[in-house]
């Protein structure tokens, strides 16, 4: 299994028009936040949730937090500058299976605005039930409690992935 760090630093990598690296400064659900930072903890949320309905198997370990705004991974939010830094000259360990799926989800997700993403992170039956609490040890969101949830949830998603050459 992979760690949420080397699947970000991959996930930035395929990134070339910079959209991980936007600095706009964006006010949603009462919260000030980076549309880049905010963009690539989306994706991740994403990630692990399909990557677990499709495969009965977590994409990483590190756990997801429910923010006001979505499912955060908070090791990646506190080391998001380094890991913008590294990224060019970090070589990640992944399979070239999660590689694919990485590659596919990023195209798929790529049009989509930073509203439209927080739209799908607060769609997880998992945030819902988790980010109304105030203490943070109560916002861990159980990806794992979920399976047949983000099976149905993202059958659509996982079905136009599968058919999908890169």
């Amino acid at each position: 299994m992979a760690s949420a760090k080397e699947i970000a630093i991959y996930l930035m990598q395929l990134d070339e028009n910079g959209m991980f690296s936007d600095t706009t400064l964006l006010e949603s659900n009462g919260r000030m936040f980076y549309v880049g930072r905010a963009r690539l903890n989306k994706y991740l949320h994403l990630a692990q949730n399909i990557y677990y309905a499709k495969t009965s198997k977590l994409l990483f370990q590190e756990p997801l937090y429910a923010y006001d705004n979505g499912g955060v991974v908070e090791v990646v939010r506190e080391n998001f500058e380094l890991l913008l830094k590294i990224k060019d000259n970090k070589e990640v360990n992944l399979s070239d299976s999660v590689k694919e799926f990485l590659i596919k989800l990023f195209l798929v997700l790529k049009n989509a605005d930073i509203n439209k993403l927080i739209e799908l992170s607060h769609e997880d039956p998992e945030w819902i039930a988790k980010h109304a609490f105030y203490r943070k040890q109560d916002q861990i969101m159980d990806t794992v409690g979920r399976l047949n949830d983000y099976k149905e949830q993202y059958a659509d998603i996982i079905r136009i992935m599968d058919g999908m050459t890169i």
